[in-house]
């Protein structure tokens, strides 16, 4: 009977609760958020303004609606950016993350009179300061704390210490802060229920085997990444956290010491080791293995070495995997194909040899495959096909041999394909030419030979495509110049033939960069090549003959190479008209002519002009480009006097005027150009003493200096070779290589 009575008091209870709730719901349902709490956040959005230019990663619309919402006439738990408690009412939850905040939060905001919150997140704004100073102590309930990248804040406030209930902490991104590891300690021996803390690019400066004395057992994610941490990790005893699922301390290049050869302690549940762009060294332990739960490894750029343990293919679980810019040495383990979970391989930038496994292929979930800068050598494995959710695939840089296997027919997801650098022999292969979602495609530097296809389905979305230093033969097909999002192609060095396109497609998007230079292309040079988008161009060294207009568009060339062709007749004034040209090279060509006034008009960008080895005739003239840094008129048919107003053109560093017909004396006044490097007057008619120089030291930089096969006379002074300070320079760097123009 008592039973009976205790079960029904318990169902009274319980609906009475019920009935509570559903009232407080009902009355929620017409104004759930407290009434005071509303005023308080207007106060805020007071003192806070939405500016565009306020953020860090990312401001949009929708972010900026999360305060521009906030109005009296609309509940505050509805506001943008405002999370409530269902049943109090009460706001728990503030997240303005990316809202475009400029401003201060200070000590009298009424943030702090937010009692019951819980979760703050104030990510990417531009705030002038630490949000309420030491009042940030007040905010007592509060367990979630984000102010990662949110503005220049100087330091950290002591009332941060009194926030007790605090578990997640992120003060990432804050290069200003100067935390000390004092401070760093007082931090973490108050909070003593942290569970995650983020500290990236905050300088703390401490000492690793110092900092686990004061980190809490419940720690669970601590990443310290770029914050100055210096010592041996093999000291520390970082590694007996106990609870601790991701540890990130990349990008401490003081960090050294290694990787420890035992079962951690926290084996069973960590999940992220990184330990990125340190100096930790020595072997990668077998013992890793035992972290049976790992999903993500980061080791790049460290100075790891020896091979890789046979027993990391027990890391079942692991999907991210990067062991780049290491030198590790040996074969690829053959285990490696266990790791059936893994999304992300990077093995590239070590010592790894031998030949790829053909069980590489069961890594069938991969979106990302890096094998290149390494000594890989033998065949594409053909088993690659199987391994058709890759993004991103590089062999580059290795000693792959044979032909590229035809088996990315069903490759829908690839975007990167890279295979340069290689030993690769044999066709393009077509299924190639197929892919939909490509958009760069590198395979210079091999062997390849035979036509390009013909016809291509695929290659809408390619932006990059270097076939460079190759051997392909046959005609240029015209679907290279007909790819709609294409911006830099790059088919130099190799034996193409026939002509260039007259014309577009109506769909074609202008490259920005072409070079098809070392070919065997053939005929005119249509106007189209001078776009108004198109920003190098290099046709040297083919069998061109001309132009099929003399008028084209000005356009936006700002590189421009026609070298070692077969074109003549006089520079039309479309070459004066590129107003934002920088680099133009017609060497060894047969124009003919004088060299036109106009392409020293005062608009002139041009400081590379190299008109070699043509046969030019008439005078230099008085005016050339104001930016001058190369001037080259070897092997032409030249007379008259070097031009004295150079004397203006103060920023030349180079002078090839040798092989003309030019009659003058030396040109002494040239002698204090302060970057004057080369000066070649050879095999012409100059005559008459050097005479005497008027600078302690004339021709401070030069380094190259033939007067050859002319008529001067007298002797050289002795202070001539004495003050050429440039030539006794051997910094190289100082050099500039103008042939590679």
């Amino acid at each position: 009977m008592e039973y009976q009575k205790l079960i029904m008091a318990f169902c009274f209870h319980s609906l009475l609760i019920l009935f509570v709730h559903q009232s407080q719901l009902t009355y929620a349902g017409k104004h759930l958020c407290a009434r005071d709490e509303a005023f308080y956040l207007l106060q805020l959005k007071q003192g806070l303004t939405v500016d565009p230019n306020a953020y860090f990663y990312g401001c949009d619309s929708e972010a900026e609606a999360k305060t521009l919402s906030w109005n009296a006439t609309r509940d505050c738990c509805e506001w943008g950016g405002v999370t409530c408690n269902v049943f109090t009412g009460h706001v728990i939850g503030l997240d303005l993350s990316s809202s475009c905040l400029r401003g201060t939060i200070d000590a009298n905001s009424t943030l702090k009179k937010l009692g019951h919150l819980q979760r703050l997140n104030l990510a990417y704004n531009k705030l002038s300061d630490f949000p309420l100073g030491n009042s940030i102590s007040q905010l007592s309930s509060l367990t979630h704390l984000n102010l990662s990248l949110s503005g220049n804040m100087m330091q950290i406030p002591a009332g941060l210490t009194n926030l007790s209930k605090l578990v997640s902490l992120d003060l990432s991104w804050h290069t200003e802060f100067q935390l000390g590891l004092t401070t760093f300690r007082s931090l973490l021996q108050d909070l003593t229920n942290l569970e995650v803390l983020l500290l990236d690019n905050v300088d703390v400066f401490g000492n690793i085997s110092e900092l686990p004395k004061y980190l809490s057992s419940s720690l669970r994610y601590l990443s310290l990444g770029h914050t100055n941490m210096f010592g041996n990790i093999s000291e520390s005893q970082i590694f007996h956290l106990p609870n601790l699922q991701v540890l990130r301390l990349g990008n401490n290049p003081l960090l050294t010491g290694t990787l420890p050869n035992y079962r951690w302690n926290f084996s069973g549940s960590v999940l992220e080791l990184d330990f990125s762009n340190t100096g930790i060294f020595g072997k990668l332990p077998g013992s890793i293995a035992n972290l049976h739960s790992l999903w993500r490894l980061n080791l790049r750029n460290c100075s790891l070495s020896g091979l890789i343990p046979v027993s990391l293919g027990n890391l079942t679980s692991i999907r991210e995997l990067i062991l780049t810019r290491n030198n590790f040495t040996g074969n690829v383990p053959s285990t490696i194909s266990k790791l059936n979970k893994l999304v992300y391989l990077d093995l590239s930038s070590n010592h790894f040899r031998g030949s790829i496994p053909e069980s590489i292929g069961n890594l069938t979930a991969i979106t990302v495959l890096a094998l290149s800068y390494n000594s890989f050598t033998g065949n594409v494995p053909s088993t690659i096909q199987k391994m058709n959710k890759l993004s991103y695939l590089s062999l580059s840089s290795n000693n792959f041999g044979g032909s590229i296997p035809d088996i990315f027919a069903n490759f829908s997801e690839l975007s990167f394909l890279g295979f340069d650098t290689n030993n690769f022999t044999g066709p393009l292969p077509y299924s190639i030419a197929t892919l939909t979602r490509l958009e760069a495609l590198f395979l210079q530097n091999n062997s390849l030979t035979r036509p390009l296809p013909s016809n291509i389905s695929g290659f809408q979305e390619l932006t990059m495509l270097d076939l460079s230093f190759n051997c392909f033969t046959g005609a240029t097909p015209s679907w290279l110049f007909h790819l709609p999002s294409l911006d830099y192609l790059y088919v130099q060095h190799n034996q193409l033939t026939g002509k260039l396109p007259n014309e577009l497609k109506s769909n074609y998007v202008e490259y920005s960069d072409i070079n098809l230079s070392y070919n065997k292309l053939q005929g005119e040079i249509p106007d189209w090549m001078f776009s108004t988008s198109l920003g190098r161009l290099d046709l040297s060294h083919n069998f061109l003959t001309g132009f099929v207009r003399q008028v084209w568009p000005s356009g936006n060339i700002r590189y421009l190479n026609l070298e070692n062709n077969f074109l003549q007749g006089s520079l039309y004034q479309s070459f004066c008209d590129m107003v934002i040209l920088e680099i133009l090279i017609l060497a060894q060509n047969n124009f003919s002519g004088s060299i036109p006034d106009c392409l020293g008009n005062s608009k002139s960008l041009i400081y590379i002009l190299d008109l070699r080895m043509n046969k030019f005739h008439g005078e230099i003239p008085r005016f050339l480009p104001t930016r001058l840094e190369y001037l080259g008129l070897y092997g032409n048919q030249l007379t008259g006097q070097v031009p004295r107003s150079l004397v203006n053109y103060t920023s030349l560093e180079a002078i090839d005027l040798g092989n003309n017909k030019l009659n003058d004396t030396f040109p002494i006044w040239l002698e204090k150009f302060p970057y004057l490097r080369v000066l070649i007057l050879k095999s012409n008619l100059f005559h008459g003493p050097i005479g005497d120089f008027e600078s302690e030291f004339p021709f401070p930089e030069l380094r190259i200096f033939d007067l050859s096969c002319n008529g001067f006379t007298g002797t050289l002074p002795s202070k001539f070779f004495k003050s050429f300070r440039g030539m006794m320079d051997v910094n190289e760097k100082k050099n500039r290589n103008y042939s590679s123009y």
